[in-house]
């Protein structure tokens, strides 16, 4: 008993030192290129976003740009022509509920084409399966997956 007594104040001057000593900030890793100020965001139009319909041929992982994180893309079909749907950072997609795409599957895109890399990219706000719809960015462009937002 007289040595848990003794044992007692180190502990405690230990869990005080472990949670009062600890930084008073905290420094992100950042979005892996993924972020409101990347260069590949910054492509992002919300003045030219419109309605296009995909077939999907496979669903795929992308590094649309030197220095970025994967993301996940959605190999596609529009009007005929290949295209492909960039839906965001892999770390922040496949962490979403309720929306499942897969080959041969028709989805709405809202969304910016352009073309990237000689490949015709879209850039979605939303994509729509059935009555499910996955949000991608909103009314402004901002990503859903970048949680600061300016007031």
């Amino acid at each position: 008993m007289y040595k848990v007594f003794m044992a007692l104040p180190l502990v405690l001057c230990v869990v005080s030192f472990s949670v009062f000593g600890q930084q008073s900030s905290i420094k992100t890793k950042g979005s892996d290129g993924w972020g409101q100020s990347d260069k590949y965001e910054q492509n992002f139009s919300k003045f030219s976003v419109q309605t296009y319909y995909a077939d999907v041929k496979s669903v795929d992982t992308v590094t649309p740009m030197p220095n970025m994180g994967q993301g996940i893309q959605l190999t596609s079909t529009v009007d005929g022509s290949e295209c492909y749907v960039h839906l965001g950072p892999a770390w922040y997609i496949l962490r979403q509920d309720n929306l499942s795409i897969a080959k041969g599957d028709r989805v709405e895109v809202k969304g910016y084409k352009l073309s990237l890399n000689s490949k015709v990219v879209i850039m979605p706000v939303t994509v729509a399966k059935n009555d499910r719809t996955l949000f991608v960015r909103d009314e402004d462009g901002i990503p859903y997956w970048v949680a600061w937002r300016k007031k």
